[in-house]
């Protein structure tokens, strides 16, 4: 699988505001948000969501078409999951993760997703 982000509507290390899937405000996204437009999931269903254990997956199939490596059999984000939510979300200065620049944070993004076979192209 490729995934493509954007970096001209990727949110990430924003102190301000609150990072999520899909951001209603102005349709940015975090990086897993990418991850769900490519996996097919609806932009109504993330859309305003934190991450994929936030997400109700009980009435919709949603679940079953995203990577194995994310969710756990109960439907909770898993240890993987919020390492990814970590990097993508941590602050260039004070990132526990010791990030020196965006350019650390994607090279870091794109071996992690390797890792799981998920080939990272960042864009714009």
């Amino acid at each position: 699988m490729k995934l493509v982000i954007d970096r001209k509507t990727w949110i990430r290390g924003d102190r301000e505001c609150h990072s999520y899937l899909l951001r209603p405000s102005d349709k940015h996204r975090c990086c897993l948000g990418f991850l769900a437009k490519e996996c097919g999931i609806p932009d109504h269903a993330t859309m305003g969501k934190s991450s994929f254990g936030a997400m109700n997956f009980c009435r919709q199939d949603y679940a079953k078409l995203l990577p194995d490596f994310l969710l756990d059999i109960r439907g909770n984000n898993t240890p993987m999951a919020h390492k990814l939510m970590q990097a993508n979300d941590a602050n260039i200065e004070d990132t526990l993760l010791s990030f020196h620049s965006e350019a650390e944070r994607e090279n870091w993004l794109k071996a992690e997703f390797a890792i799981h076979g998920i080939e990272v192209e960042f864009i714009n």
